[in-house]
Parts: structure tokens; sequence; C-alpha cells
């Protein structure tokens, strides 16, 4: 635990009941030991039993105190397009009583030192904090695509369905279809994206 940032291959959430431990009568390259677990695969609930996708991320993060708002809109813009999971820009008082913000993004091993890079570039940031290998469930998940009818003209939005153990968790209609949808149709987003998402429900359920 204090030398490496993952163990692989990765073990999944579990619940142990009995452990062994035994030593081989021949002297090898390596220890010749075995230890056995028995056990129950455990839900992030604390459940057992339960069969949940789980992978693992790296969170990277820095505060910055002097750049913009249109910096930082953009910034998101091109850590989401190089491959972040997920980024977030939370509003803080640093040192001095400044106004600043964390910015905080979600990132596979693979691409954390790209987007590392694209943040202190972009924001002129002296460093970027590092938070290995956090592990997450995810949800399983499922996209597709529904029809939606207005004043006559059916229109494809993309829907991203998700599910956990099977379960229908939620709904979320693609932002840009919407967008353009409601643009083309002269009427309100928020109307277009209920819309869709009514429709999204329905078809998850078949």
């Amino acid at each position: 635990a204090a030398l490496v940032d993952e163990f692989v291959p990765r073990f999944p959430l579990i619940r142990a009941e009995r452990v062994g431990y035994g030593a081989g009568r021949k002297d090898l390259a390596t220890p010749n030991l075995l230890r056995a677990l028995k056990a129950k695969i455990v839900s992030s609930a604390g459940g057992v039993g339960m069969d949940h996708q789980n992978d693992r991320v790296v969170q990277l993060e820095t505060n910055v105190d002097d750049v913009t708002g249109e910096v930082l809109g953009h910034l998101i813009e091109l850590l989401m397009q190089a491959g972040a999971l997920d980024v977030s820009v939370i509003p803080a008082v640093m040192k001095k009583g400044r106004s600043g913000n964390v910015i905080r993004a979600i990132s596979s091993h693979e691409d954390m030192s790209k987007l590392a890079g694209i943040i202190v570039r972009e924001t002129g940031s002296l460093g970027v904090r590092v938070f290995p290998s956090l592990h997450r469930f995810v949800a399983e998940r499922e996209e597709r695509a529904v029809d939606l009818k207005i004043e006559g003209v059916t229109y494809s939005v993309a829907i991203k369905i998700s599910r956990m153990d099977g379960s229908l968790v939620n709904v979320k209609a693609e932002y840009e279809d919407c967008k353009r949808i409601a643009k083309e149709a002269g009427i309100p987003l928020r109307m277009v994206i209920k819309k869709a998402e009514e429709s999204g429900w329905r078809a998850a359920d078949t």
C-alpha cells in the first residue's frame, strides 16, 4: 500500500469470511506461499452479492486565483475533449482572503499526464495535485436514439440509460441534440429535454 498506486489484478470489494495460508516445500526464486480467501462481493451500499461495474480513476486538482471565467469555461471544454471523465470548478477562498477556484478533473491513468499538462498550460498553475487509484462504482450505461415528434416533425434524440443491478436508475437526453431541436422547432430547450427524457424512460422499459 505504501509503494504502489494500484494492485494488479484488480481485486473486487469483498467481505472475507475465511482466510487460509500455506507454505510450499520447494525453494523458489519468489516466496513459495499461498493465501486463499472465501468471500462475498460487497456493494457500495454495504450489501452482499451485488455485481457492480467498477474501475479505478485518478483525480487531478489545482487551485487558481487569477483565472477568468471565460478561461475556466474554455479549460473545461478542452479537458473533456481530451478524455477527462468529469471536470468541475469549485469556488473557494484562497490565502489572504482572495477569491479563487479549485479545478478538479477525473481521469483514467493513461490520460492523467496529458490532462495535467492542459491544466498547467491554460491556467498558468505551478502544479497539479494527483490523487491516484481512486475506486469508483459505475452504473451500467447504454446509449440509444429515440424519435421525438414536435408539431408534425420527427426528430432523433440520443439518450443515455443507466442501470444498477439490472434496475433502471436514470435516463438523460443528449444536450446538443436537444439544443439543435429547440432551435429548429422554435420551442424552449427545457420542453425538448422533458419530452425526450419521457420518451427515453418509455424506451428503456421495453
